[in-house]
């Protein structure tokens, strides 16, 4: 069943901690010295995942982001280039598998490049299929020519493909992806999301699997669910030879898991918290500001960012010497922030809220985890520099701007 049973593949729910601590828009340099971090950090997280349990992962996402238009992926991409995503996706991949972990590469037909969330409505990419092979495809191509196992299909419409039709439940959107040499098991994104509440009911299961899908996840309703496919198999619009040969491809992958990936050894939450910190310290990139002169003394002032956030920042500061509550201020802009004032401006998840900010200083951190903060102290008191590149563009603000 081809290029996922080769051993020689084998190669993010985790402790939410943990999920947080590795910011998968990394913002890193682009050379090939990221490519093993990526790897790390899946490893890290494969581990911990292993340890409690875990055999499967809906990681890595492996979307091209647009920027501040793409309003759900957002941190997860990891770069707005698509080769950097397929390289880094695909490494990230690659750890997870070497954990005893399960990745799956999504949201192919690519959902980092649609203006909608697919949470609340059906999302339309009316780029021709020749663009989308140009740009969201390469990192699934990658990912295929890597052996990874499994992909999940968005409910994203391409008129290119099907007008009309999420391509979780499409034929051509199905195709598409077996057009690219893959032969592991596809699987499709929630069926309880809006995009494909808003226009299916119970038949919804019924159709991706008649469409191609390998497996179907969270059905709003797996009881009617069930029915529906059973209805659909009694009326012929779901043929038996579609749901062997989706079986077949389950039960392939289950077997090649226990007999041929490394066994997990497992670890214990909190055990990656060391590559954590190494992702957040290549990531961390600052905008405007001095790049390594002390932003910060010994008591600084901080807004922003929700209580834990502040909580963890104020613990970071600490451990660095400084206190909080006098003093320069820190506004932190975590998820789904608007632009923010101060005298520096922090962003915690996506850099888009920089691109609006007043403040003179600005800094990408791309992460909330408490290692991230410990990085960020260490750059805002002159103890570290600051490496990260931009992955994509912020405002005025180019993708691979940073520091020298």
């Amino acid at each position: 069943m081809a290029p996922f049973l080769s051993p020689r593949h084998g190669r993010r729910p985790l402790a939410a901690a943990l999920m947080l601590a590795l910011p998968a828009c990394t913002a890193e340099q682009p050379d090939g010295g990221s490519t093993p971090l990526a790897s790390d950090a899946g490893a890290a997280m494969g581990a911990e995942l292993a340890g409690l349990g875990f055999t499967i992962d809906f990681a890595p996402d492996a979307d091209v982001t647009i920027g501040p238009q793409d309003p759900t992926i957002g941190s997860r991409s990891m770069d707005g280039d698509p080769d950097a995503v397929g390289r880094l996706s695909t490494a990230f991949g690659q750890g997870l598998l070497e954990s005893g972990v399960l990745p799956v590469s999504k949201h192919f037909p690519g959902h980092g490049s649609v203006t909608v969330d697919s949470h609340k409505s059906l999302p339309v990419q009316n780029d021709s299929v020749a663009e989308l092979q140009a740009r969201d495809w390469k990192p699934f191509e990658q990912a295929v020519t890597a052996g990874l196992p499994m992909i999940m299909m968005g409910h994203i419409a391409v008129p290119g493909l099907e007008p009309d039709v999420p391509a979780s439940v499409s034929k051509a959107g199905y195709a598409a992806l077996r057009g690219l040499g893959f032969a592991g098991v596809a699987v499709t994104d929630a069926m309880n999301m809006a995009a494909i509440e808003e226009q299916y009911t119970d038949d919804s299961a019924a159709l991706a699997l008649a469409a191609g899908a390998d497996l179907v996840l969270m059905p709003g309703d797996v009881v009617r669910a069930h029915a529906g496919i059973l209805a659909a198999v009694g009326s012929g619009a779901l043929p038996a030879a579609r749901l062997d040969e989706a079986a077949r491809r389950v039960a392939t992958m289950v077997l090649w898991r226990a007999r041929v990936m490394p066994k997990p050894a497992g670890a214990a939450p909190g055990t990656g918290m060391a590559v954590s910190r190494a992702v957040s310290a290549a990531a961390v990139t600052v905008l405007d500001g001095p790049c390594s002169d002390p932003l910060i003394g010994s008591s600084v002032s901080l807004a922003g960012g929700s209580a834990l956030e502040r909580a963890r920042f104020t613990a970071a500061a600490g451990r660095a010497g400084t206190s909080v509550g006098r003093g320069p201020l820190v506004v932190l802009a975590g998820y789904g922030s608007g632009p923010v004032s101060g005298q520096i401006a922090v962003s915690l998840d996506a850099p888009w809220p920089l691109a609006g900010s007043s403040a003179p200083s600005k800094t990408a951190l791309h992460g909330n985890s408490p290692g991230a903060f410990d990085v960020l102290l260490a750059v805002l008191t002159g103890q570290a520099t600051a490496p990260g590149k931009l992955p994509a563009a912020v405002g005025p603000y180019p993708p691979g701007k940073g520091c020298p």
